[in-house]
């Protein structure tokens, strides 16, 4: 009549989040940030209008991205391309915090779509795909 529960062993990783981490709002936000971590590059700039002022760059932003926060570079000499995204107040990970993107000349698909700040081909939307200045890091 009565069937008996085998319960089945877990362990619990602490890299993933469980519902008692989002218990308490004032945890909500680091579970979300704290397995994003994105790549470093200390050759690009901190402030992407120093990027501009660097030569053989240009800005060459669509005016409607602009104004969403997205920018565009180009290097006229080199024919490297960096995207810039600002980060946006409330929102969680990469998202709430300024970062390159590094397109990858090369690409197939979007399995290789970017460049991680060593100029390894990596996954769209992947973490190494979002690059950052030294003084941007904020995962350490």
């Amino acid at each position: 009549m009565f069937s008996t529960i085998r319960l089945l062993p877990w362990t619990y990783i602490p890299s993933t989040p469980v519902l008692s981490d989002f218990l308490y709002q004032s945890n909500y936000s680091y579970v979300l940030n704290r397995n994003k971590e994105g790549s470093i590059d200390p050759s690009l700039p901190a402030n992407p209008d120093d990027l501009a002022k660097r030569p053989g760059w240009k800005e060459t932003t669509h005016p409607e991205a602009g104004k969403k926060g997205h920018r565009a570079f180009e290097n006229e000499e080199t024919g490297e391309n960096l995207e810039y995204d600002e980060g946006k107040p409330g929102h969680t990970g990469h998202k709430a915090h300024d970062h390159y993107h590094r397109p990858n000349p090369n690409s197939s698909g979007r399995h290789d779509k970017y460049l991680d700040g060593s100029g390894n081909p990596v996954r769209d939307q992947s973490d190494p795909s979002h690059i950052y200045h030294p003084n941007n890091v904020w995962w350490k």
